[in-house]
């Protein structure tokens, strides 16, 4: 549910400004803002509407345009409402009914959407006035760890698409440095074609590029060391032929013009980048890849799901290793896929629920899996889709290799440690300690690499009382000392599934959100906020 820190922008942007406002916790106005009451209940800034359930309704998540059960919304519970989609309404946190028959929709008046509306520009004119006198672009948030830039824009990217209950997805966004110049952009995927949209130092957009997709189904980018852009795309092969091209790998310069590419075939695959997420790492001329797929049939008559690892010479865009029916880091089920470079060593982080069913990290090298750590084991049956957790992230560090996650039924985030050099050093760090009474879940996991001993680690927490998201950051090194304790960013939203991108000592993510101007036809508008966490 968007806070008042989101939707303030809405009315600078009406206003005619784009400004960079830095947050922290919000200050003393030298008034008190009116509330506007709507039938006894406050309506809060942003809300659309209210939901009254009248007969017993699902409630359900979204996964590639999938509705998946979460709960049972009962009789005579009411939501706030702050967005829709067709035939749908958001109750917040990703979560949506359906707009039937069963609820009932209502929406305030145009007096009460005017006296919002009149509120919130009452707090913009005072901040405004004291902006004036004061160092701060926006007094109302003082912190100058982070911030906040807007822009219009044409169009709405989806950034609700963590997808990751008992098994994560693969992500179709992706922010990276330009290596012409140094500024941002953002690689997205519509209508069969990637777009990437470019931007400048301070957000501004200011270009794009649209390239056709060569196989149906996009897999995941990578910027190379070697200044060259990865892409892996795929297609099903559910006809289980060895002679179909199922992968390909297109190498491209950082103008975007295809150089090379690779196909793979006869790989025990009849749909890639399947129920997990897909990583790629690149370190001298080499390029590791590391998603999941669904097999081939097998002699139960089921087709089954595992983990699937790609290596690739760069420089002549050859495939060293497919991984194949038994690949020798083998994991399945694998939930979620990572892979790092350290050195000439190939680290692999997988969550399994069956062999093994646990996090587990693996170390290649010399061709051979050398090292498997059963970092946290589940309990349950084997195949057990369930397990409790999650496997949000793995970074390699100065003496360790980390990893982020949930476990404890996904009510507390863990930060994992594997010594480079022994087994008996490994552990697991809870960074939260919620009460498995408590209604909140652990709904989305990162780690951003800063340098070699400075990680930050971003985690959203549901309310599943309230729907209301928390975003919440620390900082640790690679032993997994706290640099800087944990901190709550209320109003912001996170990332979502793409990884921040780091630029020297920040963080970049961005959101996009829609707002209404009051006119006759309730004209729709599209933002874009882009965050830089300072570090």
């Amino acid at each position: 549910m968007k806070k008042i820190i989101i939707l303030l922008f809405s009315i600078l942007m009406l206003m005619g400004n784009a400004n960079v406002i830095a947050f922290a916790d919000e200050v003393d106005l030298p008034f008190t803002p009116q509330k506007v009451m709507w039938d006894g209940e406050e309506l809060k800034i942003g809300q659309i509407g209210r939901l009254i359930i009248v007969k017993d309704t699902p409630l359900f998540k979204l996964e590639e345009d999938q509705k998946v059960f979460v709960r049972t919304l009962k009789a005579s519970e009411k939501y706030r409402i702050y967005a829709f989609k067709p035939g749908m309404l958001s109750v917040g946190g990703g979560l949506y009914v359906n707009r039937d028959s069963k609820i009932k929709y209502e929406t305030p008046s145009k007096a009460k959407l005017e006296a919002v509306q009149k509120a919130k520009l009452d707090i913009v004119r005072v901040n405004q006035a004291k902006s004036q006198s004061e160092k701060p672009t926006n007094p109302y948030f003082l912190s100058p760890e982070l911030a906040i830039t807007t822009q219009n824009t044409a169009s709405s990217i989806r950034i609700d698409d963590y997808y990751y209950g008992d098994y994560f997805s693969t992500s179709g966004r992706y922010l990276f440095k330009d290596f012409n110049n140094g500024n941002i952009n953002l690689l997205y995927t519509t209508d069969k074609h990637l777009h990437v949209d470019k931007y400048n130092q301070v957000f501004s957009r200011i270009g794009s590029n649209k390239i056709e997709m060569e196989l149906p189904i996009f897999g995941g980018f990578h910027s190379g060391e070697d200044g060259n852009y990865y892409v892996i795309y795929g297609q099903e092969n559910l006809e289980e032929s060895n002679t179909k091209s199922v992968y390909r790998i297109v190498k491209y310069n950082s103008s975007w013009k295809k150089l090379a590419s690779v196909d793979i075939k006869d790989v025990y695959v009849t749909r890639p980048f399947y129920a997990s997420n897909l990583t790629m790492d690149s370190y001298n001329g080499k390029l590791v890849i590391h998603s999941a797929r669904l097999r081939y049939r097998s002699n139960d008559g089921l087709n089954h799901q595992s983990n699937i690892s790609f290596l690739v010479d760069t420089k002549d865009m050859i495939v060293l290793d497919k991984g194949g029916q038994w690949p020798k880091n083998h994991v399945s089920h694998s939930f979620a896929t990572y892979v790092r470079f350290d050195g000439d060593k190939i680290i692999y982080a997988d969550h399994g629920d069956a062999y093994p069913r646990s996090i587990v990290l693996q170390v290649e090298q010399g061709g051979m899996v050398t090292r498997e750590v059963e970092l946290i084991k589940f309990a349950g049956e084997i195949g057990d889709n369930y397990t409790g957790a999650q496997l949000g992230g793995l970074e390699v560090g100065l003496l360790n290799y980390l990893m982020v996650g949930s476990y404890k039924d996904n009510k507390n985030v863990y930060l994992g440690l594997v010594s480079k050099e022994t087994d008996l050093n490994s552990k697991v760090i809870p960074l939260t300690n919620h009460s498995l009474n408590l209604n909140i879940n652990i709904i989305e996991t990162h780690i951003s690499k800063m340098n070699n001993d400075k990680f930050v680690v971003m985690w959203n927490e549901l309310n599943t009382d309230t729907y209301e998201n928390n975003l919440y950051y620390l900082i640790v090194n690679s032993n997994g000392d706290i640099l800087q304790k944990m901190k709550k960013l209320p109003g912001i939203p996170s990332p979502g599934n793409m990884n921040p991108l780091v630029q020297g000592d920040t963080l970049i993510w961005y959101n996009t959100w829609s707002y209404y101007i009051m006119n006759r036809d309730y004209t729709e508008r599209n933002v874009m906020e882009f965050f830089t966490l300072h570090n």
